[in-house]
């Protein structure tokens, strides 16, 4: 499965919304075998979210976004480098 960064704006939400979300998207994975959710990370200061999935292709993660009522305002293919790869 190839990697892929997600990015989503959500302007003014609370630690409420983001454990709702975060509690849908992950109830949600169960109807997408191929999608795996790796990791976020949220900017409290830009409202701005940064996520890593795993999947087959875009169109899943871009399907569970929308079923998991999460924006999804665009995603892109990355290439994962970890310090230990050069040790």
């Amino acid at each position: 499965m190839a990697l892929y960064r997600v990015e989503r704006q959500m302007p003014t939400v609370g630690d409420e919304e983001i454990d709702a979300a975060a509690f849908r998207a992950v109830t949600c994975l169960a109807l997408f075998p191929d999608v795996r959710w790796v990791r976020s990370y949220f900017d409290h200061k830009t409202y701005h979210f940064t996520c890593y999935y795993e999947a087959k292709d875009s169109e899943d993660i871009r399907k569970h976004a929308q079923v998991a009522r999460i924006p999804c305002d665009a995603i892109a293919e990355v290439a994962e480098f970890l310090p230990e790869m050069y040790q």
